[in-house]
């Protein structure tokens, strides 16, 4: 295979679904699963740019996801979510995440990723040693 399409197979295959706002939260460890996101989400609890979103939504950059400040201290405890993802290794250089405001902000599309971020991504997708200490 070319180099070119490496890039789109991973891209498209590994990169793609990590934009959208489901399974970003999830991989980052703000919630136990990508299914536990898409409640939060359906009950209008995460939001982007302040509006309400569908499950599949896809992020681009610029947006900003908070948390609805209403429903939050009913259902969320973000001390505790801040707490799983500062313990967390996953580090994504397209999102700046910021606890004291309780959002996170995507800072490039992803057309934009360089190669040292796709090496990040891809790091993370086949850190074997995650596969060895996996527990459920």
């Amino acid at each position: 295979l070319k180099r070119k399409q490496v890039k789109s197979l991973l891209l498209n295959f590994l990169v793609k679904p990590i934009y959208r706002v489901d399974i970003l939260l999830s991989r980052l460890h703000f919630f136990y699963s990508t299914y536990q996101t898409r409640q939060f989400i359906k009950y209008g609890i995460i939001l982007v740019n302040e509006k309400r979103i569908d499950i599949n939504y896809v992020l681009k950059k610029g947006d900003i996801i908070s948390f609805n400040s209403q429903k939050t201290l009913k259902h969320l405890q973000f001390k505790d979510i801040s707490t799983k993802f500062l313990n967390n290794f996953a580090v994504y250089s397209f999102v700046e995440v910021d606890l004291y405001t309780k959002r996170l902000i995507i800072l490039k599309d992803i057309n934009e990723l360089t190669q040292g971020d796709l090496n990040l991504l891809i790091n993370d997708y086949f850190d074997f040693y995650k596969l060895i200490n996996y527990k459920q």
